[in-house]
């Protein structure tokens, strides 16, 4: 189980790392950031 979340945690990463290229707000990266970096 823990291996799944490391999984989808890396393709949400790229998801995001890709996404915050393209367009989306800085504002969102930093609200996604901060309630990830708890966990």
């Amino acid at each position: 189980m823990i291996k799944r979340h490391a999984e989808l945690r890396r393709t949400c990463e790229t998801y995001w790392n890709e996404v915050c290229v393209t367009s989306v707000k800085p504002q969102k990266m930093e609200k996604y950031a901060l309630n990830h970096s708890v966990n």
